[in-house]
């Protein structure tokens, strides 16, 4: 039993070896270039202004997310935060984890916004396809349904958005 004990024990100290993604390093540090794209990702969220986005994504960008239609180029997108920004002007975001595969990043991040009195926070996975060091599409993963709950409390939030539909 002892021995069966040891030999579990010794696979398990393996698996991050086995589980490591291909773009990390053995201590779980990504590459330079992924490096350097999530921490200008966790800057640019610190204080998000639409025009920072060129320094993220590629004029040619391809944006998927929950709640909104797709949106294809960087004036495209940052039209998107604009809207989002004026609906949510104290939206921020932090970051959590990262990992890469290949040309594929995932960033998990906590985006955290005051709606009424209250500060609501919601997790968040990205998916980027790299090209180089910017990001040529990005889909973002999250749960919606306790976010709209949580704007459906607050007429003026969703008027907002509803008027910025019809023009």
């Amino acid at each position: 039993m002892l021995a069966l004990s040891a030999l579990l024990v010794a696979l398990l100290n393996l698996m991050p070896l086995v589980a490591r993604p291909r773009g990390a390093t053995p201590k779980g540090r990504l590459m330079t270039a992924t490096r350097v794209f999530v921490e200008g990702f966790a800057d640019f969220w610190k204080a998000p202004v639409p025009e920072r986005l060129q320094d993220l994504l590629h004029d040619d960008v391809v944006l998927r997310q929950p709640l909104s239609p797709t949106r294809r180029g960087l004036p495209a997108a940052q039209r998107e935060f604009a809207r989002l920004l004026s609906l949510l002007p104290d939206l921020h975001a932090e970051v959590d984890r990262s990992s890469q595969t290949g040309d594929v990043l995932f960033i998990e991040f906590r985006l955290i916004a005051r709606i009424g009195n209250e500060t609501v926070e919601w997790p968040a996975t990205d998916r980027f396809m790299m090209r180089g060091d910017k990001a040529a599409e990005r889909v973002s993963y999250f749960d919606s349904l306790p976010l709209v709950i949580k704007l459906l409390k607050h007429p003026s939030i969703w008027l907002g958005l509803l008027r910025q539909r019809a023009t």
